[in-house]
């Protein structure tokens, strides 16, 4: 799928698991079926369980099998292979490695390896089918919030608004669009700055996320609920 960078940059330490949406006892059971960014629109279909059955943009197709606690993703372009995430999922819910196949004989790849403190992400370590040293991420929590993510001598911190609860379509939300919706971060408050970055929100009369902006950028959303 076409990649925005600005967006993109800031959401590669950060990818969140999501097959479906949050319950809110105040507000009907919603969940988001379109995301629109500039001319491009991602359509989002869900299983009978509300999970994410598949995602089309354009000629670029998502299609997600759940097997036990195995979800692999195929990602198709005009019909041919682009790549494939092998998501295995631990006894906390979270995935605790994820495989990216980026050939049909797997042959190619790249491995990360997941260690949480309950479903806090602590470690993830990423190698490679080319060699090379792992690259490692560690991440710091407070009050049920990312404070930070450190790669070698780079710390990126993050800031949340306490006041509002972590929701469908905000920056964990979004930035697992982009990793095939495999979520590993789950806040418990609204991320609003990430290594300098801003994230705003508008809210509609429910107070649903209708659209995250940040550098130039507005990503909107529409619902169906039921």
């Amino acid at each position: 799928m076409k990649t925005f960078k600005p967006l993109i940059l800031i959401c590669l330490a950060f990818f969140t698991l999501l097959t479906g949406c949050k319950k809110d006892k105040k507000r009907p059971d919603c969940k988001i079926v379109t995301v629109n960014i500039g001319t491009q629109t991602f359509v989002i279909n869900y299983d009978e369980q509300n999970r994410i059955a598949n995602v089309v943009s354009g000629s670029t197709t998502r299609t997600y099998v759940y097997t036990g606690a195995t979800i692999t993703i195929t990602e198709t372009n005009g019909g041919s292979f682009s790549k494939r995430k092998i998501v295995t999922v631990g006894a906390n819910n979270m995935p605790v490695n994820i495989r990216e196949e980026q050939n049909t004989a797997g042959t190619v790849w790249l491995n990360s390896a997941l260690d949480y403190n309950g479903t806090e992400l602590s470690r993830l370590t990423q190698t490679g089918s080319g060699g090379g040293a792992p690259i490692v991420v560690t991440y710091t929590w407070a009050n049920g919030n990312p404070v930070s993510a450190s790669t070698g001598s780079t710390t990126n911190v993050v800031v949340v608004d306490a006041s509002k609860p972590a929701q469908t379509g905000d920056f964990s939300w979004f930035t697992a669009m982009y990793h095939e919706w495999v979520t590993v971060l789950k806040p418990k408050n609204l991320i609003t700055t990430v290594a300098g970055s801003t994230f705003s929100y508008t809210f509609d009369s429910d107070n649903k996320i209708s659209s995250l902006i940040t550098g130039g950028t507005t990503v909107n959303y529409n619902y169906t609920c039921n």
